[in-house]
């Protein structure tokens, strides 16, 4: 399958859901899927040996990753040239959200992992929203809320697959684990006869893992255990604090911070330590528990979220209550004085995380994949919204797409009212953004060919020329689109006029340009007026060129009898598209696409209204003159 992952942020050491993300690709694209990761634009993409696409993000300090995807049409159009069977989405924020619009938009399966307990992240916000009563079940009131837009949910524990029901979650939801590469991660050596115990914690080295909880707990215990260290692995916002406060714990030299640590090297830094520790409460698996636990270390962590998934108190490793330093000092002095306890506690830790294989999440995603590409596509958004609507088109025209189609719509408005180009600086007011600004983005559009410039004369001003704008026939058949089907007058008139003004600079001719052109448009045109004012023009220029034989000489006289009622003169062209069939083969080519058009054609004239009849058959009356088949009144 060809599966695209969209996620937020994405590089080495940036976290948990990085490292998630970059296993689950390594892992699909080992089995024979095709895997590209779609996420913020980063310089360390290249050297991660994953297909990667980066798009435009902001930069936002306080956020883990540091920023946030705002390219929603960038990533629709990536999205749809890589052209996935399925799109896994990692992300609940900007990213999920252009995501999820996207999966629509292109109608493409997909499905969203809920990684992350937003409670545990408030602290990330400009204001101090983790100490606003009521703001965790706001968190998960938006948790729910979002992931309720997908078919399909997974996380990577039964515990917070439990509290998404719970909150309100109606979707399916299933737990996969994250998975550990136990081929990787893995114990190593035994080493005899050490003279140090290590305890080791990784992770990211921010506010919500509590690692200053985890060095007052040390702290407590070091003094009756000399030989004890505390290696911490990771970097982030906060590590000049917590190197700080090592010092003011008088455990600079106990303490050693390694900074980021490349994820090939983590499995190294594992086995180099006796025993993991972790304080973190907002866990929803907690890999580098896995991780640790795959390389045979007993761990000491707190009874939180998904850890006693991970940790089985006195099986594996023991669990002490949140917040409680105490209790996690006492774990820790527990498992530093007894080497044997240590021993059998990382056995069990390695049984535990064969449980978390990743052979076994591969086929669990496979299966998932399956599923949910085999579901009925939603009934939100509806077709208009997805891969052929008009909005599907909008968003395919050019890099400045929503932009764009602002201006669009204007110059569209400006120019219904004038019924003549309009200077650009009539669109800039219009739209409250500098002239500078109105001409760049409609020269944008006009190299996609939604408008046309020309030079015009200032008739208010000095008279000199100036660049104005009109929309050009495909912007005027988006605008069809959205209106349903049926084109507004201004749009009718300016294809009338375009005809009228091709017959003008062919007099004299056989109008075999302007008649190639239309056999070419007819199937492209969605509405029956402009249908039939495009057939009506054609059959009228195949008699014109045919005028001479003898066939044809018998039907024009007819031409010049056409007059009231308005029906008559549609009607009878419509019959003539079969009488040209008759005529001597001077132009089969014309005279077949015709008469292929000709049932379609009766069609469309049947549902036309009075008016649009009346306008009709008054501009087939115009072509006549101008062709000279009809005398001029």
């Amino acid at each position: 399958m060809r599966v695209a992952i969209t996620t937020d942020s994405f590089r080495d050491g940036l976290g948990g859901v990085a490292t998630a993300v970059a296993v689950l690709a390594r892992t699909l694209r080992a089995t024979g899927h095709t895997v590209r990761i779609f996420t913020a634009a980063d310089p360390s993409h290249a050297a991660m040996g994953l297909d990667v696409t980066g798009l435009p993000a902001l930069h936002y300090e306080r956020l883990p990753g540091g920023r946030v995807v705002v390219a929603p049409v960038g990533l629709a159009r990536e999205l749809d040239a890589f052209r996935p069977d399925v799109i896994h989405n990692h992300s609940m924020a900007a990213m999920g959200t252009q995501a999820l619009a996207a999966a629509r938009l292109l109608d493409v399966p997909i499905l969203g992992t809920c990684h992350v307990y937003l409670a545990g992240f408030l602290g990330y916000a400009p204001l101090p929203l983790d100490r606003v009563p009521l703001m965790d079940e706001a968190a998960w009131r938006y948790t729910v809320t979002f992931f309720n837009l997908f078919p399909l949910v997974t996380t990577p524990s039964q515990v917070m697959a439990r509290e998404l029901t719970a909150h309100g979650l109606h979707v399916p939801v299933v737990a996969v684990s994250n998975g550990v590469d136990t081929h990787l991660f893995r114990p190593g050596p035994q080493v005899s006869g050490k003279d140090s115990v290590t305890v080791l914690h990784v992770g990211r080295l921010s506010y919500e893992k509590n690692i200053d909880l985890l060095l007052r707990a040390f702290a407590r215990i070091a003094g009756d255990y000399p030989a004890a260290r505390l290696t911490i692995a990771g970097d982030g916002p906060d590590r000049e604090a917590l190197t700080r406060l090592a010092g003011e714990l008088g455990l600079s030299e106990r303490v050693r911070f390694t900074g980021f640590v490349p994820h090939e090297q983590l499995p190294a830094l594992y086995q180099a330590a006796d025993l993991f520790a972790t304080a973190s409460t907002i866990e929803t698996q907690g890999l580098v528990v896995l991780e640790a636990a795959a390389c045979g270390l007993p761990v000491a962590g707190v009874d939180a979220l998904a850890l006693p998934e991970a940790v089985h108190h006195g099986v594996n490793g023991f669990l002490a209550p949140p917040g409680d330093e105490a209790a996690l000092a006492q774990h820790l002095a527990c498992l530093i004085a007894d080497a044997g306890l240590r021993q059998r506690m990382g056995a069990a830790s390695c049984r535990l995380a064969e449980q978390h294989s990743l052979e076994r999440v591969a086929a669990q995603y496979e299966q998932l994949y399956r599923e949910v590409a085999a579901a009925p596509p939603p009934t939100f958004p509806p077709a208009w919204m997805r891969r052929g609507g008009w909005l599907w088109g909008l968003l395919t025209t050019g890099r400045h797409t929503v932009r764009g189609w602002d201006f669009m719509s204007q110059l569209l408005d400006l120019y219904r009212e004038v019924k003549a180009p309009v200077h650009y600086a009539d669109v800039a007011r219009a739209l409250g953004v500098s002239p500078d600004t109105a001409y760049e983005v409609l020269r944008l559009l006009e190299n996609k060919g939604l408008v046309r410039s020309e030079m015009e004369r200032l008739q208010d001003r000095s008279g000199r020329p100036v660049v104005a704008f009109s929309p050009t026939e495909e912007a005027a058949g988006l605008m069809t689109e959205l209106a349903g089907g049926t084109p507004s007058e201004w749009e009718w008139e300016e294809a009338k006029a375009g005809i009228l003004e091709a017959l003008e600079a062919g007099k004299g001719t056989d109008y075999q340009d302007l008649l190639n052109t239309l056999l070419l448009r007819i199937p492209e045109r969605k509405s029956p007026l402009l249908f039939s004012t495009d057939v009506v023009t054609a059959i009228i220029l195949v008699f014109y060129e045919l005028r001479d034989k003898a066939a044809a000489k018998r039907l024009v006289p007819h031409l010049r009898w056409f007059g009231p009622p308005e029906w008559a003169t549609l009607y009878s062209l419509s019959g003539f598209s079969l009488a040209l069939s008759l005529v001597e083969k001077a132009n089969r080519r014309a005279t077949s696409l015709l008469l292929s058009y000709s049932q379609q054609f009766r069609q469309h004239l049947d549902s036309l209204t009075g008016g649009e009849k009346a306008r009709l058959s008054d501009f087939a009356h115009e072509v006549l003159r101008a062709v000279g088949l009809r005398e001029e009144k």
